[in-house]
């Protein structure tokens, strides 16, 4: 490749995807493995000092669930752009601390593949092109907006 040329390529060609868990609330306890929910998503992390928790009995049967610093995730349900808090399609990275906890529903991990850069998909997926072309595949009622994987690979 010439330096300077550009190659066109699906995202879905570089990635795995990882849907979340929808984690009972009955489970939800005060020790035991971290529980990571859209609404302790911050603009580009989450908030660590408010997640919930569930027995570690329970959740070593959700260890494909684990989540580890600087992985991304893409918000998957949530709000359209005039609440941006919460909005659909929203792209996080893990900040460190809290490595083994679980991802809960409405988000998916967005795993590179192929040589894809981790921190480069990241920045890709918190882009202003990004950010327009998924909101534009979103669907749903007046209040709350979704995204699909193959929306997010497209």
């Amino acid at each position: 490749m010439i330096l300077g040329e550009w190659k066109r390529a699906r995202l879905g060609d570089h990635i795995r995807t990882r849907k979340c868990y929808a984690f009972k609330s009955k489970w939800y306890s005060t020790k035991g493995v971290l529980i990571v929910k859209v609404s302790d998503f911050t603009e580009d992390s989450v908030r660590v000092s408010k997640l919930t928790r569930i027995p570690g009995e329970i959740a070593e049967q959700y260890n494909q669930y684990s989540l580890k610093k600087d992985d991304v995730i893409i918000q998957t349900v949530g709000s359209w752009p005039t609440n941006p808090k919460s909005v659909a399609g929203k792209a996080i990275k893990v900040p460190s601390g809290i490595d083994g906890a679980l991802l809960n529903q409405n988000a998916v991990k967005i795993v590179p593949t192929s040589g894809l850069n981790n921190r480069y998909l990241f920045y890709l997926l918190r882009s202003n092109d990004f950010k327009s072309y998924i909101i534009g595949c979103a669907q749903g009622a007046a209040n709350q907006a979704s995204i699909t994987l193959d929306s997010i690979k497209d």
